[in-house]
């Protein structure tokens, strides 16, 4: 069962990240329960997941790495660090905003119309995922209280959405079956393919979704961008 929006009331202050947890599987809950979500979500199940980044953005990032971005330790679950990044900086957002926020927010808000909306705005969002890539690790390479902050909030969403068996393969995103997350150099060539499961594909894309309702719920979209 759901929980109470009076519960949520409670735990949002004195647990956000349980919070954020508990509305996440609320929402995986209606999908799979619920038709009309079910027929809400569908229509984004074959979907790629690839973060569209830049060649800016990947030059960028490389140079980040290069700095020792990848010995920061941000990583959800398995996915690449600049997916991972950029993940952990969006759901720290989200979670902070779920503490101080005062919008009243309750389970019924992540329906079937919600859902549908967040779809016709995804693939703008997802133009924006390399630039927050980068916003990520330039804030924790400068701040290493913020890294660490970043590592807890990655280990935090890997729990959460067990992502955790992304494979990596040589360069050909023909190999992925599902989705397709891939990892790029400076020049905007591509030099990782991973290839996710059909249900970490879902977990992603529904990851993605449920992050840009609560952005839009608690006013986060111009912020963030």
């Amino acid at each position: 069962m759901p929980m109470s929006s009076e519960h949520f009331a409670l735990l949002r202050l004195s647990n956000p990240a349980a919070a954020f947890a508990a509305l996440y599987k609320d929402f995986f809950r209606a999908i799979e329960d619920d038709c009309a979500m079910a027929a809400a979500f569908a229509s984004f199940e074959k979907c790629s997941t690839e973060p569209l980044n830049s060649s800016k953005d990947a030059s960028r990032i490389h140079d980040l790495i290069a700095q020792g971005a990848d010995k920061l330790g941000i990583k959800v679950g398995s996915l690449p660090l600049g997916m991972s990044a950029s993940l952990a900086f969006a759901y720290d957002a989200a979670v902070e905003a779920l503490r101080s926020s005062d919008v009243r927010i309750e389970t019924r808000m992540f329906g079937a119309r919600a859902v549908r909306t967040a779809g016709l705005l995804l693939n703008d969002f997802l133009h924006h995922v390399g630039s927050l890539n980068v916003t990520a690790l330039e804030l924790a390479l400068r701040d290493e209280r913020y890294a660490e902050r970043l590592r807890q909030r990655a280990g935090e969403l890997g729990k959460v959405t067990r992502l955790d068996g992304v494979v990596l393969l040589p360069p050909d995103p023909t190999l992925c079956e599902h989705c397709v997350i891939t990892e790029k150099d400076k020049d905007g060539n591509i030099i990782g393919v991973y290839c996710p499961t059909k249900e970490e594909c879902n977990r992603l894309g529904g990851l993605l979704i449920f992050l840009l309702l609560v952005w839009l719920i608690v006013k986060l979209i111009d912020w963030l961008f």
